[in-house]
């Protein structure tokens, strides 16, 4: 009897083998998907083309580059009023974009006799579920999310000026309405954490089916230098969203950890886009900007901090940095999706002087900084291999597959 021949098109906004956390992940995803489907075709909503680095690790794939222009955020915010449309999703979801979409999907459906299935990768692309269910109504749709962006997006709306928390209030609640769509069209749904699975499920009032996380290539990072105690480090982006959290903790706890710890020579080092803007010697700040080579970054200091105060999603470069054996020091809701144990596996602080007491315990510590260092290369190891992911989320592409027969036989 002949195998049963399975394809599949992802629709992402990010291309795999970069070093943020949506490449992470969209990387993990399609490991498994190239385990699981006979023809992967891979069709990139983004600016830039693809490196050279993406066929090379991933032979076997079909990548589509479908070009967009998504422009800066006051222009894309203005077209959102005009058109009723989450500020996100401006640049993304044109016709146009859709049309390329359509064009590469019909040219592979006519030239394969496979039956295929389809899987929104990330939140934004979601905007063309509906344009998709419509033109390819034989193709069972997962919706796979990255984050519960409307929660990820609220802090904005209790920070900056009144016609700022007016403008990002609107803009959240488009955002709302968007997911809750997405979520009611699709024919599976998929979240990155269980927190946000939960989330998820009361906010759009329908049932999950299921995690899908992911791993990090714990053979990248496990030859990262242990690095200097007095070297603090960051690595991330520093955006309006993601770089909140820097801002409070240099401002509302680093100059007393400088201050107690200056003659040891005490020094924050931040990489990643737009970090440069707090490059400050006097204060011990040194935001270096993109960084080119994250192994060296990483091997630079010994504790890694995420301070976010607002976001949901899994955390990937926080598991970059226990994989790395760094100490995490986090706060609560930059430990969602990690699982583990606070104190154990890694440190919480969820105020400024909370966060320069864990700290500074850990700086006073040797053995206690040790203790959590080996213990989350540990946690790492056993719950975040691709083979730990592949038993999680087999499940979940056979019952996407099981729709799709269900739906071929309508």
């Amino acid at each position: 009897m002949l195998k049963e021949q399975k394809g599949v098109f992802i629709i992402a906004q990010s291309w795999p083998c970069d070093t943020y956390g949506g490449s992470i992940a969209v990387t993990s995803s399609l490991k498994q998907y190239c385990k699981y489907f006979d023809k992967v075709i891979y069709l990139c909503l983004n600016e830039r083309s693809m490196s050279p680095i993406v066929s090379e690790s991933f032979k076997d794939v079909l990548f589509q580059h479908i070009p967009v222009k998504k422009g800066g955020f006051l222009k894309r915010f203005g077209y959102s009023l005009l058109l009723n449309k989450p500020a996100i999703t401006i640049g993304m979801g044109g016709s146009k974009v859709f049309g390329n979409i359509k064009g590469v999907m019909d040219k592979n459906l006519s030239e394969s006799s496979m039956a295929f299935a389809g899987i929104i990768e990330d939140n934004v692309p979601g905007v063309h579920l509906k344009s998709l269910k419509k033109n390819f109504p034989r193709i069972p749709w997962v919706f796979k999310s990255h984050d519960v962006l409307h929660e990820a997006f609220s802090i904005f709306k209790e920070v900056g000026s009144p016609i700022m928390r007016l403008a990002w209030g609107m803009e959240i609640n488009k955002i709302f309405a968007f997911e809750k769509k997405t979520v009611q069209r699709a024919d599976l749904n998929w979240t990155i954490t269980q927190d946000d699975l939960h989330l998820s499920e009361s906010k759009y009032q329908k049932s999950m089916d299921g995690v899908f996380d992911s791993d990090i290539p714990q053979h990248r990072y496990e030859n990262v230098k242990p690095g200097n105690k007095y070297r603090i480090i960051y690595l991330g982006s520093a955006d309006s969203r993601k770089g909140h959290g820097i801002r409070v903790f240099i401002k509302d706890s680093w100059p007393t950890l400088h201050k107690r710890f200056n003659e040891k020579g005490l020094k924050l080092i931040l990489g990643g886009r737009l970090t440069e803007s707090f490059d400050s010697v006097s204060n011990g700040v040194e935001g270096i900007g993109y960084v080119e080579n994250e192994i060296d970054f990483l091997g630079e200091g010994s504790i890694f901090i995420n301070p976010q105060v607002a976001g949901t999603g899994l955390k990937l470069k926080s598991l970059v940095a226990m994989a790395s054996g760094k100490v995490l020091v986090t706060t609560t809701n930059g430990a969602l999706g990690l699982g583990g144990k606070a104190g154990k596996h890694y440190v919480v602080a969820n105020s400024p002087s909370e966060m320069v007491e864990k700290i500074s315990l850990l700086l006073n510590d040797e053995k206690y900084l040790e203790q959590i260092r080996t213990n989350a290369k540990i946690y790492i190891k056993d719950n975040f291999s691709e083979k730990a992911l592949e038993q999680r989320v087999l499940p979940l592409l056979n019952a996407l597959w099981e729709k799709q027969k269900g739906v071929s036989n309508e």
